[in-house]
């Protein structure tokens, strides 16, 4: 027995080093490439970290033959300018979102009806489910290969006008959103006035008053500055947003099965990794934005869902269909149960 014993494991050990001569062998032998990662942020926020931390985990196990170059704060455009060249294969890689892919794909709109969630974990477990994929695929016939949800977070309403802590304090406010009609709906259905812009032009149009606020979550609050041009800042929660973590179907087709399992790894553990880092940050903000003189007001979310009902029934009807409907309020029907 003990001879058997010895002879198992030295055939184990002969086929354990004929697999890392082969997979050394299969690594070594490919191409090297570069992947061109972009997005809009800065090198602050947590979809920056989570791509570095996507990037060191690409080279490392593919030994340095594919790398990862990012490109954060806009470098080569706005969200739609980094979707687009997804599309294209101008850019391999990019996240942003879910509203915004919205304007290539309206179905990806529906993470972004008001009022669908109420916390981040019911969240997850809707976009990590099979409503999440079956909402994803949906931009494979827009050229792009998607990888996971990276997280934005619930957006809030922040103005240099006035603290709101009822739905008449948001009447007439003018207020930036994406280029995102789910948005723009949202914002007018509960009495602002919605103003589409990109991303990269919202600090000028704040600071010279072309506007007087906007939505976004409490982390890019944080990270972009917000709170220093918007001291108001009403916990409105009226969107969750996750971005669409995707892969330029053009730059997937030409990569082997090894390189495409390293990158679905890469992306999930980056996808946490972001995750983590915008709920840490979302729950740390409050006290982080009062430190710096911004005023946090609470208000009672009760009157805010009535008015958007029609915004989310309009959506369901119109743009999602009958089965995606089904198959979206049944898995979130079963996280809130």
């Amino acid at each position: 027995m003990k001879r058997k014993g010895i002879v198992y494991g030295l055939i184990l050990l002969v086929l354990s080093l004929i697999f890392t001569l082969f997979y050394n062998a299969s690594v070594y032998a490919q191409t090297p490439i570069t992947l061109k990662v972009a997005h809009v942020t800065s090198v602050e926020d947590s979809r920056h970290l989570a791509f570095l931390r996507f990037a060191n985990l690409v080279e490392e196990a593919t030994a340095g033959k594919v790398k990862v170059e990012i490109f954060p704060g806009g470098q080569l455009g706005g969200d739609r300018e980094a979707i687009e060249g997804v599309k294209l294969g101008t850019i391999d890689i990019t996240c942003a979102g879910s509203g915004i892919f919205g304007g290539f794909e309206p179905k990806l709109g529906v993470w972004n009806l008001p009022y669908l969630f109420t916390n981040s974990y019911e969240a997850w477990k809707v976009i990590d489910g099979p409503a999440g994929d079956a909402i994803l695929k949906t931009l494979e016939k827009q050229g792009m290969i998607g990888l996971g949800y990276f997280e934005n977070g619930f957006r809030n309403i922040t103005n240099s006008k006035r603290p709101i802590n009822s739905l008449s304090d948001i009447s007439g406010l003018k207020i930036r959103t994406p280029e995102n009609e789910v948005l723009l709906s949202t914002i007018r259905a509960l009495g602002g006035s919605p103003t589409p812009m990109p991303w990269p032009e919202l600090p000028s149009a704040l600071q010279q008053g072309v506007i007087d606020g906007q939505e976004n979550p409490i982390p890019l609050i944080i990270t972009a500055h917000i709170y220093e041009m918007n001291k108001y800042i009403a916990l409105t929660r009226h969107s969750y947003e996750p971005m669409p973590l995707v892969i330029s179907k053009k730059t997937w087709d030409k990569l082997n099965h090894f390189q495409k399992e390293v990158i679905k790894f890469a992306g999930m553990v980056s996808i946490g990794y972001n995750r983590g880092l915008n709920l840490k940050l979302a729950n740390e903000g409050i006290g982080i934005i009062e430190s710096k003189g911004g005023i946090i007001t609470r208000p009672d979310l009760g009157p805010f869902k009535p008015p958007t009902t029609p915004v989310r029934e309009k959506f369901f009807k119109e743009v999602l269909g009958s089965e995606l409907t089904q198959l979206v309020t049944k898995e979130i029907k079963k996280v809130q149960q």
